[in-house]
């Protein structure tokens, strides 16, 4: 309580100087913020647009909305689209969006939303990875144009015809899916670059794999392949190799002939020094 009155009788000893309030006018002219579109509005909107197009009867019409027309340039494809994607694994079985105008029946799955993102890039990029298919859309009106095709960490057991027909196709990437064998048909790949089979089931590679002439990278590691076959030295582009995780005993002299080959990574196999020499010298080579 001192101490209280010492301070108050010296802040009235020294009254403050200012005794007017300092104002700033703003001459500088501000922006009227623009009107922004509800997101709900523009759903609405685009729900309707879409089943006036399709013909499709809709609960909401831009009539009835009395909404403010908005352009959807951008949003939409130009021209008819029908897509038949397959319902993924997400949720046991579901797909993984659902309409907000339908909220019990399904609007868009994955694959279509991958399909929608490959027509963006011109149809040359197809990236399907991780949506846990068990079997593929219908590509067959991208396979012209397609140049990269991704189907890691899905479910596929069987890679279907259509991938083949895909003859501009410079890059395939199948890591992470139960396939037992890779088709003869894939040799019909003549641009194929990159190939990633890897984290698969295969015990076995087919010949006509060794026919691709322009490929560069294989990857066939953590398979089960016990053999590879002397046509490996016809892959002359090839610079990179893995053949880790496998179960081979020794590789063919043909590899120390690749040119280019930079990286070649043959770690966790069944090698040995001893293995090898017999495996050179008594097993024929059954492909040839």
């Amino acid at each position: 309580t001192q101490n209280y009155r010492k301070l108050t009788s010296w802040l009235e000893a020294f009254p403050p100087s200012q005794t007017n309030l300092n104002t700033l006018k703003l001459e500088v002219d501000v922006e009227m913020p623009q009107v922004r579109i509800p997101k709900h509005q523009f759903l609405l909107e685009l729900h309707a647009y879409i089943h006036e197009k399709l013909g499709v009867p809709s609960t909401v019409s831009l009539e009835e909305s009395e909404l403010e027309q908005i352009s959807l340039t951008g949003y939409l494809p130009q021209g008819d689209l029908v897509l038949q994607g397959p319902v993924s694994g997400y949720f046991c079985g579901e797909k993984r969006w659902t309409s907000p105008f339908a909220p019990r029946k399904p609007m868009q799955s994955p694959s279509d939303a991958s399909l929608l993102k490959c027509m963006e890039t011109d149809c040359k990029e197809l990236n399907l990875k991780a949506q846990f298919l068990h079997h593929l859309p219908d590509i067959s009106l991208l396979t012209k144009r397609l140049t990269i095709l991704n189907l890691s960490f899905n479910m596929l057991k069987i890679l279907p015809s259509s991938i083949f027909t895909a003859t501009n196709l410079n890059e395939l990437y199948l890591r992470n899916n139960p396939l037992l064998l890779i088709p003869e048909e894939i040799d019909n790949l003549v641009c194929l670059r990159t190939l990633s089979v890897s984290f698969c089931l295969l015990e076995d590679l087919p010949h006509s794999i060794y026919s691709l002439s322009y490929l560069k990278e294989l990857d066939v590691s953590y398979n089960r392949i016990k053999r590879i076959s002397h046509k490996v030295g016809n892959l002359r582009e090839l610079t990179f190799l893995n053949l880790e995780g496998n179960e081979l005993p020794g590789l063919p002299i043909e590899l120390a002939h690749l040119q280019w080959l930079k990286y070649l990574k043959v770690t966790n196999n069944f090698m040995h020094s001893f293995i090898w020499n017999d495996y050179l010298n008594t097993q024929p080579d059954v492909s040839s």
